[in-house]
């Protein structure tokens, strides 16, 4: 339903802002739908309207829950690039799979980037 009213905005010569992207991002990273959350990504920056740190540490910690790994640490640099930082909870989930025990490839690769 939330998509269907997101998809008709245009047809009312309204356009999504920041807050309305990050709003159906945080809702596909919840279903579990991360590839239509990073679609919507893509395509809110396309319509020239940029991501903001809220935006960012959505994505990224959908990514954390999907086990994305490279994905989110892809999205951290890019945020970082753009002078944003990770907040408090995007830092826990981050530090939390930095001591896993996990030997998941991309979780060791993310020790390497992170803690050395």
């Amino acid at each position: 339903m939330a998509k269907n009213i997101f998809d008709s905005l245009p047809s009312k010569d309204l356009s999504p802002d920041v807050k309305t992207y990050t709003m159906m991002i945080q809702g596909f990273c919840q279903e579990g739908l991360l590839d239509e959350a990073s679609e919507l990504f893509v395509e809110m920056e396309a319509n020239d309207c940029m991501p903001n740190d809220v935006t960012y540490n959505t994505l990224i910690r959908g990514c954390f829950h999907n086990e994305k790994y490279n994905e989110a640490s892809v999205l951290i640099d890019q945020m970082r690039a753009r002078s944003f930082s990770e907040d408090a909870s995007t830092t826990s989930v981050l530090l939390d799979l930095l001591v896993s025990k996990e030997h998941d490839p991309a979780i060791i690769a993310l020790r390497k980037k992170y803690l050395t």
